[in-house]
C-alpha cells in the first residue's frame, strides 16, 4: 500500500489518526474510547494488534484519553517527545509508562519501514506534530498550534498530504456565550489553536510553493466552526492569491467519522 493517512476522529472530543505504509501502521494520538477505535480500525481492515507504534502529540485528554485502555490491550510501543513525557506519564501508570513508552528528543527516527520527523508546535503545553515518510512520499500532521511559524511551514513543505488544524472562526469564538473569557483568550493566543484564516494562509503558501496534493482540515471546533465555513475561508484565500483551488483535493476531518485512506501519491 502506498503511504496513506486516515482520520479516525478529529475534534475537541477526541483525536486519532492512522498512517499506513507498505508494512507499517502507526497511530497518532489515542483520544477516543477503545471500543470506537477498534471498530474504526476493523472497518479499515486493520487489527489493532497490527499497530506498530503510537505517536503522541501532547498530554491533553482529547489526544490521550483512550491511551491507558489501548496500552492494556495491545502491545504497540508509545512514542513521546521528551518535553511532553511528564504530562503523558500522568495519563498512564508509572510502570506502564516506563515499560511501554519510548521517549525521543529532536531528530528523525524510524518505526519499521517509516521515517518519523517530529515538529515542535507552539501550544500551551509541549506539543509535536509529525511528518511520516518513506523513500518517496511524505505525510504531515500539524494540529494544536496557535500560530504557523515559518520553520513549521518549511518542515511540511514537501508533503504530499497535509493534515492541518482549522479550529475556529474568531468572530464566532468571540461571540460565544458558552466559552468563558479565559478560554477564549487561550484559544486565540499564539499558543492556542489555529483559526480558519491562519490555516488558509498556510495552505495557500504551501500550495503555491510545493508539491502539496491533498489537505485535510482538522480539529474543527464543534461550537465555533463548521465545515462549510472552514472550506469557504480556504476558497476565498485561494481566490485572493490568484490560485485555482481545483488543483488541490480538500477534505474535512469530522469528530466521529473516518475519512477513508488518502494517499500521498497522486
Amino acid at each position: 500500500m502506498a503511504l496513506s493517512i486516515c482520520s479516525i476522529a478529529s475534534g475537541s472530543r477526541g483525536n486519532c489518526i492512522l498512517v499506513k505504509g507498505a508494512d507499517t501502521a502507526l497511530l497518532i494520538d489515542v483520544g477516543v474510547p477503545l471500543e470506537y477505535l477498534v471498530k474504526a480500525l476493523e472497518s479499515l481492515n486493520i487489527s489493532p494488534a497490527q499497530i506498530d507504534g503510537v505517536l503522541i502529540t501532547h498530554e491533553h485528554g482529547d489526544h490521550t484519553n483512550g491511551l491507558p485502555a489501548f496500552c492494556r490491550r495491545f502491545p504497540a510501543p508509545v512514542y513521546v517527545y521528551e518535553q511532553a513525557a511528564a504530562g503523558v506519564k500522568k495519563r498512564l501508570r508509572k510502570e506502564t509508562f516506563d515499560f511501554r513508552c519510548v521517549v525521543f528528543s529532536d531528530g528523525d527516527f524510524f518505526i519499521k519501514g517509516l521515517g518519523v520527523s517530529p515538529i515542535v508546535l507552539p501550544h500551551d503545553v509541549p506539543c509535536t506534530g509529525y511528518s511520516i515518510w518513506d523513500r518517496e512520499e511524505k505525510i504531515s500532521v500539524v494540529t494544536d498550534l496557535g500560530t504557523m511559524p515559518t520553520r513549521v511551514l518549511q518542515s511540511v513543505a514537501d508533503s504530499g498530504v497535509l493534515m492541518i488544524e482549522s479550529n475556529h472562526d474568531p468572530d464566532l469564538l468571540r461571540a460565544s456565550s458558552k466559552y468563558p473569557p479565559v478560554l477564549k483568550r487561550r484559544i486565540l493566543s499564539s499558543h492556542g489553536h489555529l483559526s480558519n484564516a491562519d490555516c488558509a494562509e498556510a495552505v495557500v503558501r504551501l500550495y503555491a510553493a510545493g508539491r502539496l496534493k491533498r489537505v485535510i482540515l482538522a480539529h474543527l471546533s464543534l461550537e465555533n466552526n463548521y465545515p462549510d465555513l472552514a472550506l469557504s475561508t480556504l476558497r476565498a484565500a485561494f481566490q485572493r492569491a490568484g490560485l485555482r483551488i481545483e488543483g488541490l483535493e480538500v477534505s474535512v476531518a469530522e469528530q466521529y467519522k473516518t475519512t477513508g485512506f488518502l494517499a500521498a501519491t497522486s
